[in-house]
């Protein structure tokens, strides 16, 4: 357009010139298409990968090793006889041997129970000394048992009574049962106690 421009320059005035170099740019515009560049990536660094800090989930979804104490777990109440109570001490899988007992009951020292719990519900199978094999079934509120007895002693003879029985949690974390009985079978009353063996 440069090497037009006088010839041009001669015919037309200075206004038309303009318009004509105008239309003749926007005419070689429109001939480029963007199909015909040819695009080239350029990679750029990349951010190296993050590593995360959060440990994973504990139980409940709740991360282990956060806060002051870290790797401590919470497992519930400390299961430690020593800061038991009367009313709060399981009694399951206890064995209880014979400490003392009125004339006229036949649990002694060699009579060994084994003690059950689930929830409220107490049971024990027993034996040994004047016992050939016993059970008893009962409930618990708070520190007391209630239960009724059966066995069947060494001579071949049945007998059962009730008792109810006061829970004593002693300084070494072992129990020691109360017991007020009486005969349901025959006639007799008494009390005796039975300790916690290991």
């Amino acid at each position: 357009m440069a090497d037009a421009a006088p010839l041009l320059q001669d015919r037309l005035g200075a206004e038309e010139l303009a318009q004509v170099e105008d239309h003749s740019v926007a005419e070689t515009t429109r001939s480029t298409s963007w199909s015909d560049v040819p695009i080239t990536q350029v990679e750029g660094p990349t951010a190296p990968p993050r590593h995360s800090s959060a440990r994973p989930p504990g139980p409940g979804g709740t991360p282990v090793g956060r806060g002051r104490h870290r790797g401590l777990r919470h497992h519930g109440p400390m299961d430690d006889d020593a800061t038991q109570t009367p009313r709060t001490v399981r009694i399951d899988g206890r064995r209880f041997a014979g400490v003392t007992n009125s004339a006229g009951g036949e649990v002694g020292s060699r009579t060994v129970f084994t003690y059950h719990q689930e929830g409220g519900t107490v049971w024990a199978d027993y034996g040994g000394g004047a016992v050939r094999k016993g059970f008893l079934v009962g409930t618990r509120t708070g520190g007391t048992l209630d239960f009724r007895y059966s066995h069947l002693g060494v001579t071949g003879g049945t007998a059962g009574g009730r008792c109810t029985s006061e829970i004593e949690v002693l300084a070494d974390g072992r129990v020691r049962l109360h017991e007020s009985w009486a005969w349901e079978s025959r006639p007799g009353t008494g009390t005796s106690v039975v300790e916690e063996i290991r």
